[in-house]
């Protein structure tokens, strides 16, 4: 995945990004690590002159991939909720989500059907054998990352 700078950030765009038909659940178009320069109000709030968005779709929505393994400590908290609000001083609407929303095709399921409103795109109905291709590669994407 170009630009992904974590596991967490790899195993979500393969479970959100890749194709129905391949276990996905089809919301590819975005962009790892999508550098956004922040305007004045946001420098404020954020004390830094830009932003990076985990998973990031032109239409403006920030999906944010949290883990104990990358997010576990005060700074990083401090640090990502100054994003968040920087981002949303910019217009991004910002989705927090954690490793715990990909331990199961429900969870995911739920998780894209969130951004897919977010965005306000339909959703789409799997068939047996898209479900079963989810289960499969949710299994096959589930790794100890530490």
């Amino acid at each position: 995945m170009p630009n992904a700078t974590s596991p967490p950030e790899v195993q979500t765009a393969m479970l959100l990004g890749l194709p129905q038909r391949l276990g996905g659940e089809g919301l590819g178009g975005f962009t790892h690590n999508e550098r956004i320069v922040l305007g004045q109000t946001a420098r404020t709030l954020s004390a830094k002159d830009c932003r990076y968005c985990d998973l990031y779709w032109d239409d403006g929505l920030d999906l944010e991939c949290q883990s104990t393994a990358f997010h576990d400590n005060d700074a990083s908290f401090l640090s990502d909720a100054d994003r968040s609000a920087a981002l949303e001083a910019m217009g991004i609407r910002v989705l927090p989500m954690t490793s715990s929303r990909l331990g199961s095709v429900r969870s995911v399921e739920a998780l894209a059907a969130t951004a897919r409103t977010m965005r306000g795109l339909p959703r789409h109905a799997k068939t047996q054998r898209q479900h079963q291709a989810s289960v499969e590669l949710l299994r096959e994407t589930q790794v100890d990352w530490a």
